[in-house]
């Protein structure tokens, strides 16, 4: 319950920063508490270790209090929860209280990306020997064109064209039935009911579930089978011949099987034609200049469509937040970012944090070419490694991240 409260407040503090709309966001902060495992304690490649705590003193010296930040909170000691507003490690029940940027709160110490990446938050160094979850600095421009002038973990609302955080960047975010979908960053329900209901483009509701489709193409079926195009599954197929002998006005015989016809139905305006593969209708075009705003052209089809962002993802040999070693190299993979529309992608990697007196600059773009990365750590400390994909037509994914916590190469 603590950490869900936390996870809500210093996500808001993000948004106030950002240049959010005013309801923190999109994040709903009336959603109950989600009692469920973050994760942190079984991620892959990571020592199982108990949860880190501060230990040390408080030293009234030492507290970072920037001048913007009213000093004095009035609390009993040890009164404030996690999340709250404070000005002195003593006020907080966990014993440790941060101030950067104009904002403060009850956190709770970290040692490695891992502590804090699942609530959207960076572990950094808040004073001498003592390192905490905070939240991430602030856009600097809370204007927006695209994803790619936000900074993680905000995302570009369409509808306000500011950076704002997005609906969810884990499944504490989520009601307790829903989960938060990485590519997306949006909640779908656990148990779905229709493909409607889940947020990833190229996932199916199957057996009651938002996953990976059954099939994607007829050879994956059983004999007498076909893929259906739009509900991905395997279903039985009457017989036909070249010359026909499907009964329904909506099928056509396909390689002896009576398949839905999906462009049966024309067009209801002028100068538009159907998609076969999505039974879709758009405009005709020869590139993407020939399409409305927020369209592209079908390199298959020539047909306009609706272009969706495409979805990165990142991870390395053992996950998102992982161990390494400076000087050794770190190999990352985003060969599971994909299209919506399956019309190619770019990829863009770059760094979005990196320890004191590394050659690495924040924000500063990674000289990988392609779907996969090799990374130098050069310090010991903590990086984050961020990667966003263009599709064809221009349109940007969110970023997705991926933390490297390095260790001298001395250290055992």
């Amino acid at each position: 319950m603590a950490l869900r409260f936390f996870l809500i407040m210093t996500l808001a503090l993000v948004a106030c920063g950002g240049g959010g709309d005013g309801v923190n966001g999109g994040v709903d902060t009336t959603r109950g508490a989600d009692t469920r495992s973050s994760g942190l304690d079984t991620l892959p490649g990571l020592d199982t270790v108990d949860p880190p705590t501060d230990t040390a003193e408080p030293d009234p010296d030492t507290v970072l209090i920037p001048p913007d930040v009213p000093p004095g909170i009035d609390a009993e000691p040890g009164s404030l929860e996690l999340g709250e507003k404070c000005s002195a490690d003593d006020q907080c029940a966990s014993g440790l209280c941060f101030a950067v940027a104009g904002m403060s709160g009850c956190t709770l110490a970290c040692e490695i990306t891992a502590d804090c990446q699942a609530f959207g938050l960076l572990c950094v160094a808040i004073r001498d020997g003592v390192r905490a979850c905070v939240p991430p600095p602030p856009s600097a421009d809370a204007d927006c064109a695209s994803h790619a002038d936000c900074a993680y973990p905000l995302v570009c609302r369409e509808d306000t064209a500011w950076c704002a955080l997005p609906e969810c960047t884990w499944d504490g975010d989520c009601q307790p039935d829903e989960e938060c979908e990485p590519g997306t960053r949006r909640c779908q329900p656990l148990a779905c009911v229709s493909t409607y209901e889940c947020e990833h483009p190229l996932e199916v509701c199957f057996e009651g579930t938002c996953g990976e489709p059954e099939c994607t193409e007829t050879s994956e079926c059983d004999p007498g089978q076909f893929c259906h195009p739009t509900q991905l599954q395997c279903q039985d197929a009457p017989p036909c011949n070249d010359e026909g002998g499907c009964n329904m006005y909506n099928q056509v015989c396909v390689d002896g099987m009576c398949v839905p016809d999906l462009c049966a139905a024309p067009c209801s305006h002028e100068g538009e034609e159907c998609d076969p593969a999505t039974g879709e209708c758009g405009k005709s075009c020869g590139d993407n200049g020939d399409c409305p705003p927020g369209s592209a052209c079908g390199t298959a089809s020539g047909v306009c469509y609706v272009n969706d962002p495409p979805l990165s993802l990142v991870s390395g040999e053992a996950g998102t937040a992982i161990n390494g070693v400076v000087g050794q190299p770190v190999a990352m993979d985003g060969g599971a970012s994909v299209d919506p529309e399956g019309e190619g992608l770019m990829w863009e990697w770059s760094v979005g944090a990196a320890p004191t007196g590394s050659i690495y600059v924040q924000g500063a773009a990674l000289d990988c070419a392609g779907s996969s990365c090799q990374f130098f750590p050069d310090r010991p400390g903590q990086f984050l490694l961020g990667l966003r994909v263009t599709d064809l037509a221009g349109a940007v994914s969110t970023q997705a991240q991926m933390g490297v916590w390095t260790q001298p190469i001395w250290a055992e």
